[in-house]
């Protein structure tokens, strides 16, 4: 089997970019960097780009549905998919065993029910599936518009699964924990870690978490790095 792991990512983060990029080689057969046409950055890695910067919005969603079409038309049987701010130190569980062709493997959470959202739930970086989940993503992703869960794409792709398989065979969504916002298990994610939850950060990955997502300052790789056994 093969690996493809994509990289969103947008030129104001190419430090933070080359600072991880070595980290998602070590796990992958080939790297591919998505941007937007209007903020590509300076890579030897193939780059891919569409639309217009933008992190919340119509722009981002449409990028990742173009970018998951895109996807089906590769030879890749396994596929990773990181922001520039996700960094993993570890094979997706997933990938492990012959019975996950239809999970999408993420640090996923459940939270209230709020009159801003449709779902309840949304995804951080990394994203892990294999080649039918990728089907059944660009089927689901087909239920609902850009413009909902007003562009927030964590909460869209959320949404765009619930609402397949309310209607379709089931996408299963294993996580890399489920136990809330930050820490869950193999993972630890939260929208930027800042140095006042490092001594949280470091207390996950001496646990074991080994998948994150917020890591922009090379002090928090320095923590990860540093707590890793």
């Amino acid at each position: 089997m093969s690996i493809l792991t994509c990289v969103l990512v947008h030129k104001q983060a190419q430090e933070t970019f080359d600072r991880h990029l070595p980290y998602w080689k070590a796990w992958t057969d080939k790297i591919l960097v998505v941007t937007p046409e209007d903020s590509q950055i300076q890579t030897s890695e193939q780059q891919i780009s569409h639309g217009k910067a933008c992190h919340v919005g119509e722009e981002a969603t449409k990028r990742m549905r173009w970018m998951f079409r895109w996807l089906e038309g590769t030879d890749f049987t396994e596929f990773i998919v990181h922001e520039y701010d996700s960094i993993s130190f570890d094979r997706p569980s997933i990938f492990n065993s012959p019975d996950t062709n239809d999970a999408i493997q993420g640090n996923w959470f459940r939270g209230e029910e709020h009159p801003d959202w449709l779902s309840e739930s949304f995804v951080h970086p990394p994203l892990a599936f294999r080649r039918p989940a990728l089907g059944a993503l660009v089927a689901a992703l087909g239920i609902i518009p850009d413009h909902a869960e007003r562009g927030a794409w964590d909460r869209w792709l959320a949404l765009a699964i619930n609402k397949h398989n309310e209607q379709r065979t089931r996408i299963w969504i294993p996580s890399y924990g489920s136990n809330g916002f930050g820490v869950c298990g193999s993972g630890f994610s939260h929208n930027t870690i800042h140095e006042d939850r490092y001594p949280e950060l470091a207390r996950a990955v001496r646990n074991g978490a080994r998948f994150f997502h917020g890591i922009k300052q090379e002090s928090a790789l320095k923590v990860i790095l540093e707590n890793m056994r």
